[in-house]
C-alpha cells in the first residue's frame, strides 16, 4: 500500500486577512479608476474635436467682421519658399574703445511682392577660432509695430536696418552668421477660403434622417365585390 499524500492546511490569520483584503481593494480601485479615466478622455476628445472643428469654420466670417488693418495681421501664412526673396547681410562693427561694446548690423531686404508679417532671425558671432561668442533671437518682422522688439511687417521692396548690441568688447573680431528660423507673409482677405462645416453629431443626424424618410403609404382597403 501506498501511503496517502499528506495536505498541509495553513489557517491565516486576522492580519494576512486584512492585508489581502486591502490590496484587493486597491487593486479594484485602479482598474475602475482606468476605465473611468479612459472613457472620461474619450467624452473630452470627442466633445472637443466638435468645438475646434465648429471654431475654425467660424474663424474666416470672424476675420471679415475684423478691421481691415487687424484682420491682416492674423491673415498670413508660413511660407518658407519665400525665404529667396528676402536678403539678409550682416557685418559686426567694433566699438571704438576697449569699454565701448561691439554692434552687429543687420540689413534686411524684401526683394519679393508680398508683405512680409513675420520674419525671425538667429544671429550667432563666431570668433576667428569658429567659437560661438554671441548668440540671439530677434524679430525683423512683425505682424504689427509695438515696441523696438515689435517692428512691424516688412512691405516689398523694402530694406530695414537692425543693430544687435554684442556686449563683449574685448573679442572685436567677429563674424557674424544669420540664419532664417521663421517666415510668414501676409494673405490678402479675398483669398481666405472658408474651411468645410463641422460634421453632424449623431443625435443631429438621426433627426435628419427621420425627416427626410417619407411617412409610409396606408394599407390599400380590400375589394369587397
Amino acid at each position: 500500500m501506498h501511503p496517502a499524500a499528506a495536505v498541509v492546511v495553513r489557517k491565516g490569520g486576522f492580519l494576512s486577512a486584512l492585508v489581502h483584503g486591502i490590496f484587493g481593494t486597491i487593486i479594484v480601485v485602479l482598474i475602475c479608476g482606468t476605465v473611468a479615466g479612459l472613457y472620461g478622455l474619450n467624452v473630452v476628445d470627442r466633445h472637443l474635436g466638435q468645438m475646434s472643428t465648429g471654431v475654425l469654420a467660424a474663424l474666416p466670417e470672424w476675420q471679415k467682421l475684423l478691421p481691415p488693418s487687424v484682420a491682416e495681421a492674423i491673415s498670413d501664412r508660413r511660407a518658407p519658399e519665400y525665404r529667396t526673396s528676402v536678403g539678409v547681410e550682416a557685418r559686426f562693427v567694433p566699438g571704438d574703445s576697449a569699454d565701448e561694446r561691439g554692434t552687429i548690423v543687420l540689413e534686411v531686404v524684401n526683394n519679393g511682392s508680398e508683405t512680409v508679417s513675420l520674419l525671425s532671425l538667429r544671429v550667432v558671432a563666431e570668433d576667428s577660432k569658429q567659437v560661438p561668442r554671441h548668440q540671439e533671437s530677434l524679430f525683423a518682422a512683425t505682424p504689427v509695430a509695438f515696441d523696438h522688439n515689435w517692428p512691424g511687417p516688412l512691405l516689398a521692396g523694402t530694406t530695414r536696418r537692425i543693430a544687435v548690441p554684442v556686449w563683449d568688447a574685448r573679442r572685436r573680431e567677429l563674424k557674424p552668421i544669420v540664419e532664417i528660423s521663421d517666415l510668414r507673409i501676409t494673405v490678402p482677405r479675398s483669398d481666405v477660403v472658408a474651411l468645410p462645416a463641422p460634421p453632424a453629431s449623431r443625435t443631429e443626424h438621426a433627426a435628419a434622417t427621420r425627416e427626410v424618410e417619407p411617412a409610409a403609404a396606408p394599407p390599400a382597403e380590400a375589394d369587397d365585390s
